[in-house]
């Protein structure tokens, strides 16, 4: 039986927080004001390694438990992969830290229900600055979406019984979808790593043919946009998802509430 949480009431979705605390616990604030106790992230959350990390990670549980909220995180590219691995699976394959209660990771392809909101998650992307990074420091090559991690989300979707997700939550998007960010490849973007990054957006493309969400949030490009992203499944029907792509910490539209319905997050607004 696919897990379900229970409706919590209006949600909050979060783009790109880096790891920055004070701007993560101002969200957490701003989100409590307007009742919301259940957030989703669409990942560079900020699970990092060392000192700092540890220290973002307790900082954001504490004010979670003070607001009495919990943070559904789905990684994206600049999160700590090798921490996530040896995480404890809890139930509805939810991954979390025993000292931190509050903080929620996604796997990969993972499905649930949201009170009865089919959601799903597919985290991860191409660094485009892999090159400039740190293997197993700043940068950790699973971040890379597989076709393995496509056919788990279309299994996973297939055995709840859904024709369609209805909420699916990406770190990057499916290649066809408006971005904004780099309007052109900095100079250090090595052709061989753009490619990388491309081939992961096609593959993102894949799924979403196949599981047809109706809704997509996603971070990655630091910038707010809201667009409509048209296409065909696999039956030859055409499809429409709406993709909300949120800006990263520092910017304007961070964040929003949302209240979750079945085809769509109507109405939206986004926090101060």
């Amino acid at each position: 039986m696919t897990y379900k949480l229970e409706s919590a009431g209006p949600v909050g979705f979060a783009g790109d927080w880096h790891g920055n605390t004070f701007w993560a616990l101002e969200k957490l604030k701003s989100f409590a004001a307007e009742g919301v106790k259940r957030i989703y992230h669409v990942g560079d959350f900020g699970l990092w390694p060392g000192y700092d990390g540890a220290g973002y990670l307790r900082k954001v549980n504490r004010d979670l438990e003070k607001h009495d909220q919990e943070i559904y995180v789905v990684l994206g590219n600049h999160d700590d992969y090798d921490k996530f691995e040896v995480l404890r699976e809890y139930e509805g394959g939810w991954k979390k830290f025993k000292g931190y209660p509050r903080i929620f990771f996604a796997q990969r392809g993972q499905v649930w229900y949201d009170g009865d909101v089919r959601m799903a998650a597919l985290g991860g992307a191409g660094s485009i600055d892999k090159n400039l990074r740190t293997e197993g420091k700043s940068w950790w090559p699973q971040e890379e979406i597989l076709d393995s991690d496509v056919d788990k989300l279309v299994n996973n979707v297939k055995e709840a019984g859904w024709d369609r997700v209805d909420v699916l939550i990406t770190h990057d998007v499916a290649q066809g979808a408006l971005v904004k960010g780099f309007t052109y490849m900095p100079n250090w973007a090595t052709p061989d790593v753009e490619l990388y990054c491309n081939v992961q957006r096609n593959r993102l493309r894949i799924a979403n043919d196949i599981v047809q969400p109706f809704t997509v949030v996603h971070g990655h490009w630091h910038e707010y946009s809201v667009g409509d992203l048209e296409g065909v499944n696999s039956d030859l029907q055409d499809y429409t998802t709406k993709v909300i792509g949120l800006a990263m910490d520092g910017m304007y539209c961070n964040t929003i509430v949302a209240t979750l319905t079945h085809k769509d997050v109507l109405p939206f607004y986004i926090t101060e």
